[in-house]
């Protein structure tokens, strides 16, 4: 969430017209590069729990769904959260 804080800075200054294009570009690049927040143990068993969590939350699943859930959620990529919600869908199929 932190880059898209800064990101959504950027975009808002660039509409205000506090910020030219080239400037915000050469800032979003720098945004970019930026070390992410979280190490990558963390962000993995963040993706892992919320796959866990969002399957009897939302789709009312079971334990298996659970661990099912859990299980595909642990080979996604970490920064593919979008794509977590729809993976207890193909857990209970």
């Amino acid at each position: 969430m932190g880059r898209l804080a800064k990101v959504h800075k950027i975009a808002r200054a660039l509409v205000n017209g506090d910020l030219e294009p080239p400037e915000a570009l050469v800032t979003l690049k720098a945004v970019n590069g930026d070390k992410p927040l979280y190490n990558a143990w963390i962000a993995f068993a963040s993706v892992v729990g919320y796959s866990g969590f969002i399957c009897p939350l939302i789709f009312k699943g079971s334990w298996y769904d659970v661990l099912v859930s859990m299980g595909l959620g642990s080979r996604s990529r970490s920064d593919d959260s979008a794509s977590q919600s729809i993976l207890c869908l193909f857990a209970r199929v």
